[in-house]
């Protein structure tokens, strides 16, 4: 269950970043994105914590998610509405 949701968050994302990218008015969905991929991040921590995903695969998929969230943050700041 806590496997789909994660996957279900993912393409939450996904879908919330292929939308901003269609938008002049982005600034309200990116902080939807923001939102979204800090619940993945509580749920993948949730995940290593229950040991349901090894440690090594919890560090990559961290470091991943602070990449994208990074680099929605810099679009963040350069939209302007």
């Amino acid at each position: 269950v806590l496997g789909e949701r994660i996957e279900r968050q993912l393409y939450a994302v996904l879908e919330n970043l292929i939308r901003a990218k269609y938008t002049r008015l982005r600034r309200a969905i990116l902080e939807q994105v923001n939102l979204e991929l800090e619940i993945l991040r509580f749920q993948l921590r949730l995940a290593k914590d229950l040991r349901c995903l090894p440690l090594k695969s919890y560090g990559l998929a961290a470091r991943h998610i602070t990449d994208v969230g990074r680099q929605v943050g810099g679009w963040y700041r350069q939209s302007r509405e």
